[in-house]
């Protein structure tokens, strides 16, 4: 099976939509497929995760405000004829771009969380938490095979590991903060860091992800025992499974969160963010905080505290979390593919 991924990473989009277009790669290759990455940038993310894996790395030879038929063009040209699959995880495209490219695969996948866009695609995969088809009523048509919620979360395999020996005994001592990559984290990992220890005596922040070198290495020097940080790691599952609760934006590693057992709280970084948190604050999936940018230090203390303090719900969420999100949705999604594919030829 050849499969031809079209995404972006950047500072300002962060490395969400990559990293779990990866998961899927990487499933699909060690499944004996061959991989194309085909992005507008060689984002250093993106080149180093490639450089230790087989797929190719297709860049995409265009001004930064080429138009999206541009991009469709760009990319018919860089994905090889003949390809059996099309996968296209990015918010800027809709069902005219996967029109303009489709010819040049026997099927085509969207990955989607928005459910805000008309697709034109043979599979969609949505894993947001209780996703129903009527979402994408009149979005896609009645041959799409729509793979929906959180079964279908595009996971590394070591989270599935993870999740079979997740601990159902809670305590909330330590926390995993992360705030994805790019301008998210940047702007947000060390002010909420040191809230964190600064409000909390009691807790250690286990922190993830780009920001201020220095800043945060002022709080690690201030907060020896207490602060821990690290710019970049391979093996999150274990990172995140030596915590005891989460806080950070939401995105794929909502469902890596919730695969290994850890209740989390989250902030809005985005807009299109809101309504996704408030849907996983009312199922008891999260605690949806407030958005980053309206929260004071003495308002997000609050916030935490209440959350840490309500033990019934920390079980609650743990709970719905492992029952959620197993890790195996990135195995169920490419044996869907394979047999869509021997279905249709």
């Amino acid at each position: 099976m050849r499969v031809a991924f079209r995404t972006d990473a950047s500072a300002s989009i962060g490395l969400g939509h990559f990293t779990r277009c990866l998961a899927l790669a990487d499933h699909i290759a060690a499944s004996g497929g061959r991989v194309a990455i085909v992005t507008r940038s060689a984002h250093p993310a993106v080149t180093a995760a490639l450089a230790v894996r087989g797929h190719d790395l297709r860049v995409l030879d265009l001004q930064p405000d080429a138009s999206v038929a541009a991009d469709a063009a760009a990319s018919a040209r860089a994905i090889d004829a003949g390809t059996d699959w099309i996968v296209v995880d990015h918010y800027g495209f809709d069902h005219r771009w996967e029109t303009d490219v489709k010819s040049r695969a026997s099927h085509l996948l969207a990955i989607d969380d928005l459910a805000n866009r008309r697709h034109d695609c043979d599979v969609l995969v949505d894993p947001g938490h209780g996703r129903e088809a009527d979402a994408y009523a009149g979005l896609t048509s009645d041959r799409t095979d729509l793979l929906l919620g959180t079964r279908f979360a595009l996971l590394k395999p070591m989270f599935a590991g993870r999740h079979d020996a997740a601990p159902r005994r809670l305590a909330a001592h330590r926390v995993h903060l992360f705030f994805g990559g790019g301008d998210t984290a940047a702007r947000w990992l060390v002010q909420y860091c040191r809230w964190l220890v600064e409000g909390f005596a009691d807790l250690e922040v286990r922190a993830v992800g780009c920001c201020d070198a220095d800043a945060m290495q002022g709080l690690v020097q201030r907060f020896p025992e207490r602060v821990a940080w690290q710019h970049h790691l391979d093996d999150m599952a274990n990172h995140m499974a030596e915590c005891d609760v989460a806080f950070g934006a939401p995105g794929s590693a909502t469902w890596e969160r919730a695969c290994v057992g850890l209740p989390m709280a989250l902030v809005a970084t985005a807009d299109n963010q809101v309504p996704i948190l408030r849907n996983l604050d009312r199922t008891g999936f999260a605690a949806y905080l407030g958005r980053a940018s309206d929260l004071d230090s003495a308002q997000f203390v609050a916030a935490f505290k209440d959350f840490l303090a309500d033990r019934k719900s920390l079980e609650t969420r743990r709970a719905i979390g492992i029952a959620s999100v197993d890790g195996r949705g990135t195995e169920r999604v490419v044996h869907r593919l394979q047999a869509r594919g021997a279905h249709l030829g």
